[in-house]
């Protein structure tokens, strides 16, 4: 697991059902996160976009692209084995 990695949990108090957008203006505006990054969004492991709704009780996962593929990070493991 990289050294970067954390979690944080935030309890938000909205009108539900709200849309995705309306919950990341509300992140965005408390500074829970950054407006700049590039996020993936998903409720309990299924994919979300902008216009779908949240429910009561929904926990929404924001999470960072992964720098790179885990293809890539086999590739650069052997190669490193290999020029030992």
């Amino acid at each position: 697991m990289q050294s970067d990695y954390r979690l944080l949990h935030y309890d938000l108090d909205l009108v539900l059902p709200c849309t995705l957008e309306s919950v990341l203006l509300a992140l965005q505006s408390r500074g829970w996160i950054d407006s700049d990054q590039r996020y993936g969004y998903a409720v309990y492991g299924r994919r979300v976009k902008g216009a779908d709704l949240l429910y009561p009780g929904d926990r929404l996962d924001c999470v960072l692209d992964l720098s790179s593929t885990p293809i890539e990070r086999r590739r650069a493991l052997a190669l490193k084995r290999k020029n030992r």
